[in-house]
């Protein structure tokens, strides 16, 4: 029995490393399109055009949080359902999911063509044609998530990648026929919906088994709204650095100092981003396990030492040659941010293996995690760089203390947890 249970350990831990191989090259891969895709647009359209089109693109990715909130939302609750070996509620939950999805994208629109006008105005575009097409590419493109949680949550890593790597290249791709017909910001933003619906379906179509459309029934969009908040707290918290801490920068010091500061979060979000595929593939897997009442802490912790690894090497790097790195990620003009990298690096590395408690939690509905431990250390940081500033160093040691202490919440908490399930798993 031991050996059955050593050779399911091996086999598990191989597939996890396999698809962590495939999830992590495409993200890499796609991340490559993305940047000449934005390469391609803003040479071809020319710096006006472009401000107008960064600046409407901008707004789709505003969205982007919502997006991801919806994805491992999606992703834990189809996790869920396959782990009771229920398939066919696994369609339900996914189809529900997209039909609500589109009435949220619906009032999106509405509430852009309420609003053309002002934006145009305000982006001083001469019409509103841009700002409607904007919206439309918001509900089109927050479809996407839907497949890519139906994948995840199914633990189909492969497709997963290949409908990732269909979504940048379709977009690249439908960019360079719109720029190559002379149809400018319209066409590349038409383009950019277009490769969103061709994402849907192509994710749609490689879920298995066969997704059954059904009527949205008030358990399922009960189940959605309840894990929502959670993961809308969870992704707001990962996509924080290198956002609210740069509102505040820009608002408290030089435009010169600010400037240093953005080039040193540059360097500080590829250590936290780096081995994001690690919860991207562990999260069904927590998903699965908390479903049948296993801890599955041993999985947990396998996922923060490769988190670790994987960060950490990269977090080192940055340490020891951050002028370096700088000069050839950023330019020399950013080589003086020297004395920021690595204070950043180490607090990115810190918040990357939170990272994985946070998505253990998640999958756990563990929600007094996210309104008792991370939300509020996320406030506090946000209050204490508000109320103490006197340098970017200051800054910094902020970000650094908080980050620690949130690791170290978020070990405790997971570890009391963890330990008091397991006696209740004894005394049965």
């Amino acid at each position: 029995m031991e050996r059955l249970q050593n050779l399911i350990g091996t086999i598990r831990s191989r597939r996890l490393l396999f698809d962590l191989g495939q999830v992590g090259a495409a993200t890499t891969v796609a991340n490559v399109l993305l940047y000449l895709f934005q390469l391609v647009v803003g040479r071809s359209l020319g710096p006006e055009d472009y401000s107008l089109f960064s600046a409407l693109f901008g707004i789709v990715y505003l969205g982007s949080n919502l997006a991801n909130s919806v994805q491992v939302s999606v992703a834990k609750l189809v996790s869920g359902a396959l782990a009771r070996n229920d398939s066919t509620q696994a369609g339900t939950i996914v189809t529900s999911i997209l039909m609500q999805v589109i009435v949220i994208g619906a009032f999106l629109f509405g509430a852009f063509a309420l609003a053309a006008s002002s934006i145009a105005s305000y982006l001083h575009s001469d019409s509103v044609i841009p700002v409607l097409i904007t919206g439309l590419v918001i509900i089109l493109f927050l479809w996407v998530p839907v497949t890519m949680g139906a994948l995840q949550g199914a633990e189909r890593f492969r497709a997963y990648a290949g409908v990732l790597l269909t979504f940048a290249s379709t977009r690249l791709l439908f960019a360079i026929a719109a720029l190559a017909t002379n149809l400018g910001t319209l066409g590349v933003l038409v383009g950019a919906g277009i490769a969103s619906l061709v994402t849907a379906i192509t994710g749609l179509a490689l879920v298995k088994p066969p997704i059954t459309i059904r009527k949205i029934t008030y358990p399922d969009r009960e189940s959605f709204l309840k894990v929502l908040p959670a993961a809308v707290i969870g992704t707001i918290a990962i996509g924080l650095p290198g956002s609210a801490d740069l509102f505040l920068v820009r608002h408290f010091f030089s435009a010169e100092q600010a400037g240093l500061y953005a080039g040193a979060s540059i360097l500080g979000k590829v250590v936290l981003i780096l081995p994001m595929a690690v919860s991207t593939v562990l999260l069904p897997r927590f998903t699965h396990d908390r479903t049948l009442e296993n801890t599955s802490l041993r999985l947990l912790y396998r996922g923060v030492l490769l988190t670790a690894v994987i960060s950490g090497a990269t977090c080192v790097g940055f340490v020891l040659l951050p002028r370096l790195a700088l000069s050839i990620l950023l330019g020399p003009e950013y080589a003086s941010a020297d004395s920021l990298v690595p204070l950043y690096a180490i607090t990115m590395f810190l918040f990357s293996l939170s990272v994985v408690f946070l998505h253990y939690n998640f999958a756990a509905g563990q929600t007094t995690y996210f309104y008792f431990i991370l939300l509020p250390h996320l406030a506090l940081q946000i209050i204490l760089v508000y109320a103490f500033h006197q340098t970017l160093s200051q800054v910094l040691m902020i970000l650094l203390a908080t980050h620690v202490s949130l690791l170290i919440c978020s070990y405790l908490f997971t570890w009391i947890l963890g330990s008091h399930q397991t006696s209740q798993e004894a005394r049965l």
